[in-house]
């Protein structure tokens, strides 16, 4: 099952609560999110689950097709569904993922290509990809302090710093 609409608007207010607390930038300074992800120098959480996605795509396309993986992906459930709206299926989001950024099967097929595509936000962006230490559930007893989160980075040392050249 895909990731529900909710759960993406709580990840992206997470990742904002945290790029806030690595800048020292409180909720009163009223600053956009997009503008602390281009002060940060880093892509929004939401790109970095679609290239999560695409990349596991396009793993699983290059394999042989009497794998179980691929098996899997192309299995079609027979029966009738509940009533009300179908739940989104992960593959629909691969395919609109795909759309967007104009991405085809043949594409997939040839890994280098594959991820040089699925990459070619953050490249444009000037990205470094780099693990941090981020707090996690301050204040809340009996959780972890810290966490790692894997985010994509440029500029780093010019942007407050100069003399780290």
């Amino acid at each position: 099952m895909a990731c529900k609409k909710k759960n993406e608007m709580a990840l992206q207010r997470a990742e904002i609560r945290m790029v806030s607390w690595m800048r020292g930038i409180k909720l009163k300074d009223r600053v956009s999110s997009k503008e602390l992800r281009e002060r940060l120098g880093i892509v929004g959480i939401m790109s970095v689950l679609q290239q999560n996605r695409l990349r596991w795509h396009g793993h699983v396309l290059r394999k042989e097709d009497n794998d179980w993986v691929k098996k899997c992906m192309e299995y079609e459930v027979v029966g009738s569904r509940s009533r009300g709206r179908p739940k989104r299926t992960w593959l629909e989001v691969v395919q609109r993922d795909c759309q967007v950024r104009g991405l085809s099967r043949d594409d997939a097929m040839v890994r280098g290509r594959w991820r040089r595509l699925i990459r070619m936000v953050d490249e444009q962006e000037g990205c470094e990809w780099m693990f941090l230490l981020v707090p996690a559930h301050l204040g809340r007893p009996g959780q972890r302090a810290i966490k790692w989160l894997h985010v994509c980075v440029s500029n780093v040392r010019t942007m407050d710093n100069p003399s780290l050249h």
